[in-house]
């Protein structure tokens, strides 16, 4: 893992505190991680070549016909 130091302004530490900063950027960076993580996502289930659409249409046919049995 790698440190990162970044200048916060003194008004702000004052007001908020630092532990509340820290605590926001490492939220921010969890989410930089997640949207990442789901872009890839994304790009993977694209790349995949299966109709999507095809296949929930065809699974919400057969819980349908499952559900009136």
């Amino acid at each position: 893992m790698t440190t990162v130091q970044v200048p916060v302004s003194d008004d702000l530490i004052q007001k908020i505190g630092q532990r509340a900063v820290e605590d926001f950027l490492q939220k921010q960076l969890q989410i930089l991680r997640v949207q990442s993580l789901a872009d890839g996502l994304g790009k993977a289930i694209d790349e995949s070549g299966v109709d999507w659409d095809t296949e929930l249409e065809t699974a919400r046919q057969e819980a349908w016909e499952a559900h009136q049995r």
